[in-house]
């Protein structure tokens, strides 16, 4: 049944749980703190493209350390939240994020260790560990405990590197366009001041980013449930 898994039935589930609305709430709302998050760093001068902040190296890494670690929850939350829609699993919902979390920071440690022979090796590696959310998610081997996660997500590579390249560009092309589509000029008004100004394209953004996790958590799963089902079916026989 699984390899049955597409976008359409996930849309038709989606639109048939109770839960839909509080998905979608869920997005909004990380995008509405995404932004007053930006917002507040950029007032009171803690952004690093801020050219004219007298805001001391420790602060700034500070405000980004911050937005780094919020971006890294909320992904894995919002990941976790929606996978219940697409392929529902019995581990825990905050174990799962937990781990995710736990996981993304290993990958973000093996790509930083290569950093000091060359910057190339290091993207290639984060290229290569981009599966680990969804091994945390779908895998059934890494929730038996069998398969280390980084490892799975190299093995993964090898054997479907285009797809994951292919998955990739998706979500680069929209976190490029978000940028630069909301990068506020510096007359602009933070968005607590004006929020009528920053709704719209906050809500509009959310949205368009639950349509594509939602593609790129089907894509996964089908890939995973692909791997599952030969294993099940010779340990059935």
């Amino acid at each position: 049944m699984g390899l049955q898994l597409n976008l359409k039935s996930v849309f038709a589930r989606f639109l048939g749980d109770r839960k839909a609305l509080q998905i979608v709430a869920l997005y909004i709302a990380v995008g509405l703190i995404t932004r007053l998050l930006e917002d507040a760093f950029q007032a009171i001068g803690l952004l690093p493209t801020d050219e004219h902040s007298d805001a001391s190296v420790v602060a700034i890494g500070a405000a980004t350390a911050v937005s780094l670690l919020w971006s890294l929850f909320s992904t894995s939350f919002l990941y976790t939240a929606l996978s219940q829609l697409v392929r529902p699993r019995p581990l825990a919902f905050f174990r799962r994020v937990e781990l995710m979390i736990v996981e993304t920071i290993r990958a973000i440690s093996a790509s930083l260790i290569r950093l000091p022979l060359l910057i190339v090796p290091a993207i290639f590696e984060w290229i290569r560990l981009t599966p680990i959310p969804f091994i945390v998610l779908f895998d059934s081997s890494y929730d038996r405990g069998d398969v280390d996660a980084l490892k799975r997500a190299r093995q993964y590579f090898r054997q479907h590197w285009l797809r994951v390249i292919l998955l990739i560009l998706p979500a680069l092309a929209f976190m490029i366009t978000e940028l630069v589509i909301t990068l506020s000029p510096e007359d602009a008004l933070p968005f607590w001041q004006a929020p009528l100004q920053h709704t719209w394209s906050i809500v509009g953004f959310a949205l368009a980013r639950l349509v594509l996790d939602a593609f790129v958590l089907v894509m996964y799963a089908r890939t995973f449930d692909q791997l599952t089902a030969p294993s099940e079916s010779m340990s059935n026989r």
